[in-house]
């Protein structure tokens, strides 16, 4: 299931205190997704780890108090015993490399939502990721009384557009990245190496933009690029980047919108697309000569254009520049 999908239905169970377990490959954003979701609800999250934990953290340390013999609540079951705020995400992350005994010891709180007389406050709603077995992630299973606890169990696969439109409205992926990615989709994500090697999925892609950024212009971006997405990857990122240095600059379609040059080849389109885009994103008062000159271009790649731009800034969408092409390509924007 796509991110867009998985975060509708995410937040749907998370609003109903509905029990959550998301399930993916390494690094298509089970986590960051949470996060998302979180952000828009305006509410708390706790983020445990219960590959690094012990059974006692679930239940409580064992400790005489008074003659009796008790569970002492500490540490993130403290903390969610005593919140009081409205809504608490409680996300157990990586939960499917977690030894079964500690896996066995949140059974009680995820359906009873009590343990050893402590119970959790209603404002508590649960969320898991885990890896899948195949991923070479050190994951055997899910115990199959933990997995019949959870509401929904939902698997995130990664989508080059959503990852795309995501990375245009953070601004957490470079223009190169994306252009290559709506190229060459089947870079997204790679199967999990044998060897210890770089293998792609979003979250690298994530860092590759970061790379992007320590390194552009220096004599050491392909040897950087090779280290952080492999040498494949990087040598097609590397010669698409040689596209964007041909492309015309934005001041010159600003200038002459109706006799700036165009790019010659799908590349050059793809990488046109992603420059407006972006710069339209922080420059929204240059919607009128850069839409003019998008016009120009064939409908697939004005299409994306204008898709990405108001992705960035959706009021641009009641702008005279857009309606006056929208207009006119009304049979191409659907």
């Amino acid at each position: 299931m796509k991110a867009s999908m998985v975060e509708v239905l995410l937040e749907k169970a998370i609003r109903g205190f509905r029990p959550v377990l998301l399930v993916g490959a390494p690094g298509v954003g089970k986590t960051s997704l949470t996060d998302q979701v979180r952000d828009r609800l305006k509410c708390d999250m706790l983020v445990s780890h219960p590959v690094v934990n012990d059974p006692t953290d679930a239940k409580g340390m064992p400790a005489i108090v008074k003659g009796k013999a008790l569970f002492l609540p500490f540490g993130d079951l403290e903390y969610v015993i005593s919140y009081k705020g409205e809504l608490l995400i409680w996300l157990l992350d990586d939960i499917g490399q977690a030894p079964p005994a500690v896996q066995a010891s949140y059974m009680q709180l995820l359906l009873a939502r009590r343990i050893n007389g402590h119970k959790l406050p209603n404002s508590v709603v649960f969320v898991a990721a885990t890896n899948r077995r195949g991923d070479r992630a050190g994951v055997s299973g899910v115990l199959e009384p933990v997995k019949s606890r959870f509401h929904m169990i939902i698997e995130l696969e990664a989508d080059a557009e959503d990852l795309i439109k995501w990375g245009m409205k953070t601004g957490k992926l470079r223009k190169e990245v994306c252009a290559l990615l709506r190229l060459f989709p089947e870079l997204l994500i790679e199967p999990p190496a044998k060897d210890i090697k770089p293998s792609v999925c979003p979250r690298v892609w994530e860092f590759c933009s970061q790379t992007l950024d320590d390194f552009d212009n220096t004599e050491h971006l392909f040897s950087a690029l090779c280290s952080t997405i492999g040498d494949g990857p990087a040598a097609q990122l590397y010669g698409l980047m040689t596209v964007f240095r041909d492309l015309p600059t934005v001041a010159s379609i600003k200038k002459s919108p109706e006799g700036a040059k165009l790019p010659e080849k799908p590349s050059g389109f793809h990488a046109m697309s992603t420059v407006l885009s972006k710069h339209l994103g922080k420059h929204p008062e240059d919607v009128s000569p850069i839409f003019s000159y998008v016009e120009r271009m064939p409908g697939d790649f004005a299409v994306c254009t204008i898709r990405d731009t108001l992705t960035i800034r959706p009021e641009l969408a009641d702008t005279e520049a857009f309606q006056k092409w929208n207009a006119k390509n009304v049979g191409l924007f659907i």
